[in-house]
């Protein structure tokens, strides 16, 4: 017997044998997609893991994105003449660039922290009555003539009681808000008596990540309230994915994707990238 033809045969045959495995391989590989478990599942796993801790869930779960960047931006001191101006009309006279306090017939706008103006307007307010049918309009005239740069803020949040309280708004980057640059205007008896705007110099989005989805968002609010033992009646009413920031006292800020997700007790923000929560109370 030739041993030397038996090896060769038993080497092609082994090849063989190879090639065809991995085509069957290839062909199970793309006729068989993996389990996800179905929306209406995790919802459901969600609200069993949310009763434990008298929490009910009635907000809808939002599309997102799988992937976002983190930001850069930064907070200056610069734009406080240009915004000083258009909050209360102030005279070029009175500002520069070094200015961090001014006043004129209608108010004071002060730059109270770095990127952060506080206006205030002396009676008579002008008149902003919000009506349930067109609440807004009044309003957004008023602050597209008043407010720097507000075609870049969208409305967050409306807490008024009888004409009194506050609208919140956001800088945005795209569609997404972001949380820590917020427009907050004072109403009192249907007038605008004043308001702080933070405003951040938004730099180009670093590189993409991947982002937890809004679903494994409140499991990860789920698991901080098993490790904080939270017991409390409360009810998740909204949530959607923006930018926020730890850090705002130096000059350049780091925007970090978050989920934040608002119930009748307060805020929990869950860190898009890594799943670490936190808390804002009402």
């Amino acid at each position: 017997m030739d041993f030397g033809k038996v090896k060769l045969l038993l080497i092609v045959v082994f090849i063989g044998l190879n090639i065809f495995l991995a085509y069957q391989w290839s062909v199970l590989g793309s006729s068989v997609s993996t389990y996800a478990e179905p929306i209406s599942d995790q919802v459901a796993d969600i609200k069993r893991n949310f009763a434990l801790h008298h929490v009910t869930l009635s907000a809808q779960l939002p599309l997102s994105p799988s992937m976002l960047a983190p930001m850069m931006a930064t907070r200056a001191n610069v734009w406080f003449p240009v915004a000083a101006q258009i909050a209360i009309a102030a005279s070029k006279k009175s500002l520069s660039v070094s200015s961090a306090k001014v006043s004129d017939r209608i108010g004071t706008a002060v730059m109270s922290a770095p990127g952060t103006l506080h206006v205030e307007y002396r009676p008579p307010l002008s008149t902003v009555v919000i009506k349930s049918d067109d609440r807004m309009n009044q309003l957004d005239k008023f602050l597209q003539r008043h407010v720097y740069n507000f075609n870049q803020y969208q409305l967050l949040s409306i807490t008024l009681i009888r004409q009194s309280g506050r609208v919140t708004f956001v800088e945005t980057s795209g569609n997404n808000p972001v949380y820590c640059a917020p427009l907050e205007v004072m109403i009192r008896r249907g007038s605008v008596a004043g308001y702080s705007q933070t405003y951040l110099n938004l730099q180009k989005p670093l590189q993409l990540h991947s982002v937890i989805d809004a679903a494994n968002a409140l499991m990860a609010v789920s698991s901080y309230m098993d490790k904080a033992q939270i017991q409390i009646d409360n009810t998740v009413k909204g949530m959607q994915i923006g930018y926020t920031s730890n850090e705002l006292t130096g000059e350049w800020v780091y925007l970090t994707p978050v989920w934040r997700i608002g119930s009748v007790r307060g805020y929990f923000y869950v860190n898009a990238l890594n799943g670490e929560v936190s808390v804002q109370n009402q």
